[in-house]
């Protein structure tokens, strides 16, 4: 080697050595890409919610309102929703949307208009009446 290009070189004084993991076990590997995913999902709405929001404002739809924290949160969580089904990961929506929207046509969705649902506040004590909360009537 001359010594132009020995110069360009950084010698290191030890050989790295990496500690290597044992083998996972197959629950732990799942729970690993779980993760993964969720963290994945959590990045991309980070990424794509103030952007959609900031859109909405130059239209004129300001999100500085009061009370569109509430509703702000409820476009967040679909989103999540949304995203996790396409990871095959549970979320509380999914139940939601497979019951409140009714198929008119194939591919067209509308929002129910017999929706019966009862809002109960963390005091009130569940009885089969309030515990039969999302809908009635499908």
């Amino acid at each position: 080697m001359s010594d132009e290009k020995k110069s360009n070189v950084v010698p290191f004084k030890k050989e790295m050595k990496f500690k290597r993991r044992p083998p996972q076990e197959e629950a732990e590997a799942e729970l690993a890409m779980t993760n993964f995913k969720e963290m994945y999902v959590e990045e991309a709405i980070g990424m794509t919610i103030p952007i959609l929001f900031d859109h909405l404002d130059i239209l004129g739809f300001s999100s500085s309102d009061e009370g569109d924290d509430h509703r702000g949160s409820l476009v967040v969580e679909a989103l999540r929703a949304y995203l996790y089904q396409k990871y095959d990961l549970p979320h509380a929506f999914h139940k939601i949307a497979m019951n409140i929207f009714t198929e008119n046509e194939p591919g067209n969705l509308t929002l129910r208009d017999d929706l019966n649902i009862i809002f109960r506040t963390r005091k009130q004590k569940k009885t089969k009446e309030t515990a039969n909360t999302a809908l009635q009537n499908k």
